[in-house]
């Protein structure tokens, strides 16, 4: 599926200009580690009530549904080749065009979506990116259905794909904070991977009781609607907290 390549293509290259220094630690750190005298029940008991204090901070329930919703989930980029027909764009130009090409692109939007979070902060980016992924949703399903139009289309979508993964890392490492880090992460972003079945679904209906059109510009509708709800919610939480 296409989840993955632009999953594998982001940490690909977002960690390897980190592999000498990790290799460095690997082999001259001790392999010593906090908490490896524990029992098994004892190292459970304690990621139980790390997880519970997370849940108990605000920003942690609202990060929690935020990455439940179909804010940059990149539905389309599952169903690409399927719809390729539409624009009447050949079977080889579209392997090349959703496999490697998307590929690269999207590992390209992964780095600078991490520089962007960095730059202007976690939240422009992830709403940012998710607002870019329905314009050109919008723009493409109102758009000639010609070959040029689909090469152009699916590689700028990659690239915000590219864009948005790094967003929802930014704003999961925010709220799950430094301790067990790791666990709550594959926690949060196994919860995350939720959207994507929906959202492949939804599409997929829209597609099949409509046509193609239909089916972007409802993407286009629920993300920006979503983005709404949840910027709403978001500034209500800010609000509180101050």
């Amino acid at each position: 599926m296409a989840f993955e390549p632009f999953f594998i293509s982001y940490s690909r290259s977002y960690f390897i200009p980190c592999y000498d220094s990790v290799r460095f630690r690997i082999i001259f750190c001790s392999t010593s580690w906090p908490g490896q005298n524990k029992t098994l029940k004892q190292g459970f008991k304690t990621i139980a009530l790390d997880i519970r204090e997370t849940f108990r901070l605000p920003i942690a329930i609202f990060t929690f549904f935020l990455i439940m919703t179909p804010i940059g989930v990149g539905g389309a980029a599952y169903v690409w080749s399927s719809i390729a027909t539409d624009w009447q764009v050949k079977a080889d130009t579209v392997a090349l065009v959703t496999g490697t090409l998307s590929e690269v692109v999207s590992a390209t939007g992964c780095v600078c979506g991490g520089w962007i979070a960095d730059k202007i902060g976690r939240w422009w980016a992830f709403f940012g990116s998710g607002t870019l992924m329905a314009i050109v949703t919008l723009v493409m399903s109102i758009s000639a259905y010609r070959p040029a139009n689909y090469v152009t289309g699916v590689l700028f979508y990659a690239f915000i794909i590219g864009l948005c993964y790094a967003a929802f890392s930014a704003i999961v490492l925010h709220a799950i904070g430094r301790g067990l880090a790791s666990t709550k992460y594959a926690l949060f972003t196994s919860i995350g991977n939720i959207a994507p079945v929906y959202i492949i679904a939804f599409d997929g209906w829209i597609h099949d009781a409509y046509n193609t059109t239909k089916m972007l510009q409802g993407e286009t509708v629920l993300g920006i609607g979503f983005i709404i709800i949840s910027l709403f919610a978001l500034s209500k939480l800010k609000l509180r907290k101050n």
